[in-house]
Formats: C-alpha cells, structure tokens, sequence
C-alpha cells in the first residue's frame, strides 16, 4: 500500500508546487506541497520496510516448518537443507539466523556428519560472540536470547571436540 500512496501524493505534490509557481502569489501552500511530498516518501519507505521484513520472516518461517516436517517423515538430508534455507533467507536477523543455524548443526551431528556440525557451531559461536563481550554492549539484557544460545552452541561445540578427539580445536 506504500508504494500505492507514494507516487500519486508526490504527483499531485508536484503539480500543487507547479500550480503555486504560475500563480504568482494567487495560490499559496507552496510548503504544504513540499510536507506532503517529504511525508509520502517517508511513509512509503517505512512500509516498504515493514513489508520487505515481514516477507524475509516469513520465509524463514516457511523453511523452519517444513524442516520439522522433512523430519517427522524422515527425511534428515531435507531436514538438513531446509534449516539452510531458513538460514540463509535472512541473516539479518541474527537470533533467526542462530536458531536455523543450531539446529541444523545439532541434527548433522546426531547423524554423524560431525565436521560440518562443527563448523556450523563455529560459526554461530563467532557471530554471537560480540553480543557476550560487556564491555561492546552496556545493554547486555537486550541480548540474553542470544547469549542463551551462544552458550548452546559452545556446549555442543564442546561434545564435537570430544567425539572427533581434541585435535580438531
């Protein structure tokens, strides 16, 4: 609906600031027209936003569920694929992008592809990292979600390490 309002306001924005031009002081609002103009892009790009993440989340969404399906009949190499997928539909979402990323790993390691489970809870433990360091985030109750899950990916990194033996650290 953004994008819909967006271009007819800043259409009519552009004839009301030609209209005030020609009129030569007849017509005021030169001002209004610029406010709606400003006003309409802002709107626009705000909900273009809100749209745009709500359809990254829901296609990670999509891909968490159909992994618990694949798995439920069976199928670990889907399961394995779809926890990618949701992973990679948006990393931007850093606690999206751990939950894909943890499970996906936990579930290679239970049936035995333990390397790659390694590297992904490497990889999970590298990005949330930062988050646990006190003195980089004064505000370090925004982030227990992601800490409760970096603290998960150490321990299973942990298991990895013991079950490939010591040298893989």
């Amino acid at each position: 609906l953004g994008l819909i309002t967006t271009i007819p306001a800043l259409v009519l924005g552009i004839v009301a600031l030609v209209d005030t031009r020609r009129s030569k002081g007849w017509i005021r609002g030169r001002s209004l027209a610029v406010a709606g103009m400003l006003i309409s892009v802002v709107a626009g790009w705000f909900t273009s936003e809100l749209h745009l993440g709500l359809w990254r989340f829901d296609g990670w969404l999509t891909n968490m569920e159909r992994a618990q399906q694949q798995l439920a009949a069976g199928d670990i190499a889907g399961g394995i694929e779809s926890y990618q997928a949701a992973a990679d539909s948006d990393p931007s979402y850093l606690m999206a992008w751990s939950t894909a990323m943890l499970l996906r790993s936990e579930l290679q390691a239970r049936h035995g592809q333990l390397q790659p489970a390694l590297t992904g809870f490497t990889e999970v433990i590298a990005e949330l990292q930062p988050l646990a360091d006190v003195e980089m985030r004064p505000g370090l109750e925004r982030y227990m979600n992601e800490i409760g899950l970096l603290v998960v990916a150490y321990k299973f990194r942990e298991q990895l390490w013991r079950a490939l033996g010591d040298h893989n650290r």
